[in-house]
């Protein structure tokens, strides 16, 4: 069924790049039999002229392109004190003075030039000269005297990059003069041959825009959609743009991300959560523990750990089972839960135990968040099979502050649980500030 309606609305990839083959074949056996057809001596005189062109030019240009190259790695190794840029330099200008000496060699270069090369070879000596005195300053760890050699250099690199543009201008002058000569006896083969050249330009030009709207727009979006989904962007959906092999495979990826998302979620929830009372477990509240401590540090704010512990809980277990024991600790979760305030960060430490995190909060005040907590739970007991039989229960409490208590997150839990143990002592169902005398 969805060949049928690929085949009905849209063409498949394979007639897409079938087509596109016999097109651009085509075009290219009609271009090579033009101009084979029209310029047939023409071809040759072309050749000896592009020979002359590239024996003169083409050492010009890689020296107008690597002395630039060299001399950025040059300056960025006084910038960055970087001596790898400093050994670049001194590779890439071994390789510039070898490309000089085949210019300078070089026989068919007319004299007229030779001046330009000599004058641009003595400026290249003198960038060189700069080079070895910054590169000794830098060996020397002198970077401000390294720096005042700047100026000096990019003189010297204008000049050298003048002389070489001399160079190239005067040598295209003297073939383009060669090729005016050759042109006059060719106009009319010229004049057909671009034609022809024009209309294969338009013709690929068309293919090629059928080609990119076609086929390589949704392989750049699928590419796009992987590296988003690498990157960690689960929510993430490619445009689908036609119904063909492409689109399938869009709609499939999309597909696959949708599932992708909905395990990366539950799997961090199974990795941050308590299985039984749904707040963070032991490991995420040091995580959130060690973000807020960070954030205190970094911008002068403050909080307050609350730790809890449900009092003679052994006694529930030894009473009622360890499943009953399971329904007390959920449900004391989620009064703690709904009592601290949507900001604080709840956690089940281990066992009977519980923590709760109260950003921007001082003691004084996350006590009496700790009061309220002891007070819900204390005037709400919990019903197991016995509706007329509820279990009541207390739960004791510490708090300490960050900073004014204790300067990391070790030092803060530690004072946490010693008030936590203070109110154990002296006589539970209460909420305890750490003091220095407790």
């Amino acid at each position: 069924m969805s060949s049928n309606r690929r085949s009905s609305g849209n063409f498949s990839i394979r007639s897409k790049l079938i087509f596109l083959m016999i097109i651009i074949l085509l075009l290219m056996f009609s271009l090579l039999s033009g101009i084979i057809f029209i310029l047939n001596d023409y071809v040759s005189i072309q050749k000896n002229i592009t020979s002359e062109l590239n024996d003169e030019i083409t050492p010009a240009s890689k020296l107008e392109i690597a002395i630039p190259k060299a001399v950025t790695d040059l300056e960025h190794s006084v910038l960055d004190f970087d001596t790898h840029r400093l050994q670049s330099w001194e590779k890439q200008a071994n390789q510039i003075d070898k490309t000089f000496d085949m210019l300078v060699a070089e026989e068919q270069i007319s004299a007229h030039h030779k001046k330009p090369i000599e004058r641009a070879l003595a400026n290249w000596r003198k960038i060189k000269n700069i080079g070895r005195s910054i590169a000794k300053d830098i060996e020397e760890n002198q970077v401000q005297a390294a720096s005042s050699n700047f100026e000096d250099l990019n003189v010297s690199v204008n000049h050298v990059l003048n002389n070489l543009e001399t160079i190239e201008d005067q040598a295209i002058l003297e073939v383009e003069g060669e090729f005016e000569r050759a042109e006059q006896g060719r106009a009319g083969n010229i004049s057909h041959s671009s034609a022809i050249i024009l209309l294969t330009f338009a013709l690929v030009i068309i293919a090629g825009v059928y080609l990119l709207r076609s086929i390589l727009r949704p392989v750049k979006e699928l590419e796009n959609g992987v590296q988003q989904v690498q990157e960690g962007d689960l929510k993430y959906r490619i445009k689908v743009f036609k119904n063909d092999e492409l689109g399938q495979v869009s709609k499939a990826f999309n597909e696959m991300t949708k599932r992708l998302e909905t395990y990366s979620d539950r799997l961090n929830e199974i990795a941050t959560h308590d299985d039984l009372t749904g707040l963070y477990n032991h490991r995420e509240f040091y995580n959130q523990l060690e973000n807020e401590a960070d954030l205190a540090k970094r911008y002068g704010l403050f909080f307050s750990l609350a730790m809890f512990d449900i009092d003679f809980f052994k006694k529930v277990n030894d009473k009622y089972g360890h499943k009953a024991g399971d329904v007390v600790l959920a449900a004391v979760a989620g009064t703690i839960k709904q009592t601290a305030r949507s900001h604080d960060i709840c956690a089940r430490y281990g066992g009977e135990e519980f923590a709760v995190i109260l950003p921007q909060t001082h003691k004084e005040d996350g006590v009496i968040i700790a009061k309220r907590i002891c007070a819900q739970i204390a005037s709400n007991p919990i019903v197991l099979d016995d509706p007329d039989n509820p279990v009541k229960l207390t739960i004791s409490a510490g708090v300490a502050e960050f900073e004014r208590n204790a300067k990391d997150i070790e030092g803060l839990f530690n004072k946490a649980d010693s008030a936590l143990y203070n109110a154990k002592e002296t006589g539970r169902n209460r909420a305890v500030i750490y003091r220095e005398s407790a």
